[in-house]
């Protein structure tokens, strides 16, 4: 079951799947619950425990995103794909454990490589995933 945390626009979509909350929107600093097919999100009504806990997470996906700055995406499915930004280009990594393949031919440095592992854990541990061997 694919998971994810995207920014786009100003706005961060969280397709939690947990919780029956099925995804997340947050604009201008408003929480939305509701449910996304891929193309359109689409608000539904929840009860105030359920925001409590979206509420819950978006303070822990804000915090990673601050200290993870230049990514704009995470995607758990089969792998773990996280597209990020090096050197004014947008790069994706394909991650399966600690293996890091990358969808350009380019030299990214080993701290910015351990950056994204480090990005990756705390994702996987907000979302409370068990990593992809």
């Amino acid at each position: 079951m694919t998971k994810s945390i995207v920014r786009c626009n100003g706005d961060i979509l969280v397709e939690l799947r947990k919780h029956s909350i099925d995804t997340i929107l947050y604009r201008d600093g408003n929480i939305k619950i509701g449910e996304y097919d891929g193309v359109d999100f689409r608000e539904k009504q929840a009860s105030k425990e359920k925001y409590q806990i979206a509420k819950n997470y978006m303070e822990k996906i804000l915090e990673l995103l601050t200290s993870c700055d230049e990514i704009i995406s995470f995607v758990y499915s089969d792998i773990i794909y996280i597209k990020f930004v090096y050197s004014k280009c947008i790069i994706i990594a394909f991650i399966s454990g600690d293996t890091m393949t990358f969808n350009k031919e380019i030299k990214i440095n080993e701290e910015t490589k351990e950056k994204i592992l480090n990005c990756k854990n705390k994702f996987l541990q907000i979302l409370e995933i068990k990593d992809v061997e």
